[in-house]
């Protein structure tokens, strides 16, 4: 599916740069870029940032207390 998803997505970025110009094309993907990190962060929540984070079953085999 990534690698369908990938040839659509460069057929559509091929077409625009012939069209619409290499600045032009930039611009939108880096767009789409920022908006694709923006939705995840959102759907992510609070599970966004995994840092110092104890796993549950190291605590529960009191491997860490």
């Amino acid at each position: 599916m990534e690698t369908l998803a990938g040839g659509v997505a460069a057929s559509f970025a091929g077409v625009a740069y012939d069209h619409l110009g290499r600045a032009t094309t930039f611009i939108g993907t880096g767009a789409i870029m920022i908006t694709l990190i923006v939705a995840a962060r959102i759907l992510a929540g609070d599970n966004w940032s995994v840092r110092n984070v104890v796993p549950k079953s190291a605590v529960s085999l009191d491997i860490i207390s």
